[in-house]
């Protein structure tokens, strides 16, 4: 085995480890969230919405990460952070970690994108395999 074969291997289960448990995380911390309301946040309907839509894309990033989809843990990182993970990591709360366990699924796609072998048949385009 080389060396190279050895990274991506480590880097493949690294980054299956570290989208699951961002994951599974990131559902915990806003079922928390949505099961006991502070001031700041009051359970409206937007808000629990909102709850419900980023625990539903933590669990697509679980199932994303233990079947090595990388690319798809990157689109949920987009769909997760920018709206609403961006926002929580820069104000002084407990869900500030929603943010920070975002940023988990952002490694986690780079890791498992990086350790996806790429073929020859993956990267010929749909012209040159009719040829073959």
């Amino acid at each position: 085995m080389k060396k190279t074969d050895a990274l991506r291997t480590l880097s493949q289960f690294a980054g299956t480890i570290i989208g699951a448990a961002s994951g599974v995380a990131a559902c915990g911390i806003w079922l928390w969230a949505l099961g006991t309301p502070q001031g700041t946040l009051s359970l409206s309907a937007a808000y629990i919405a909102i709850g419900v839509l980023m625990m539903l894309i933590a669990i697509f990033a679980v199932i994303a990460s233990a079947r090595g989809h990388g690319v798809a843990l990157l689109v949920m990182f987009m769909m997760s952070f920018f709206p609403v993970g961006a926002y929580l990591f820069g104000i002084p709360h407990g869900l500030r970690w929603i943010g920070v366990v975002d940023l988990g699924f952002l490694v986690a796609g780079l890791m498992i994108w990086y350790s996806t072998p790429k073929t020859v048949e993956q990267r010929a385009s749909v012209t040159d395999q009719e040829d073959r």
